[in-house]
This record gives C-alpha cells, sequence and structure tokens, in this order.
C-alpha cells in the first residue's frame, strides 16, 4: 500500500474512532457494540469501493495502540 491510500484509510479512520469515543462518552451505560456498528458501517460506506472493512478496523486498532503496524 502507498503512502497516499495509508493516509486515506487513517484519516478515515480517525474520524471514525472520534466519532464512536464521542458517542460512547454520551453514552457510557449503552453497550458498545450497539453503538460502534452503525458509525463505523457508515464511515465504510464512504471508502467500501477502494478498501476492505478490515483494512479500516486494522487501521483504527493502529490508532487506538491495539495493534502494531507493520
Amino acid at each position: 500500500m502507498n503512502a497516499e491510500r495509508q493516509n486515506a484509510i487513517r484519516a478515515v479512520a480517525r474520524r471514525c474512532n472520534d466519532e464512536i469515543k464521542s458517542a460512547i462518552k454520551t453514552n457510557p451505560h449503552v453497550n458498545r457494540d450497539d453503538i460502534s456498528r452503525p458509525i463505523i458501517k457508515a464511515h465504510y460506506q464512504k471508502i467500501s469501493p477502494s478498501f476492505r472493512l478490515v483494512d479500516l478496523l486494522w487501521a483504527m486498532g493502529v490508532i487506538n495502540g491495539v495493534l502494531k503496524e507493520r
């Protein structure tokens, strides 16, 4: 993956991550899966022709420090 594509997926992942965190902060007692699933779907629709869902989830994991970037 070239730098241009990496920057694109990271930008979408960053926006998605921020939106999920703010939604969880406003509704802390709601199941996190119920909050995050529609947000991830909405952001994935924007990049679906060029990237796979796993690419978005991987980039979000790297941003959150859960996964290491290769």
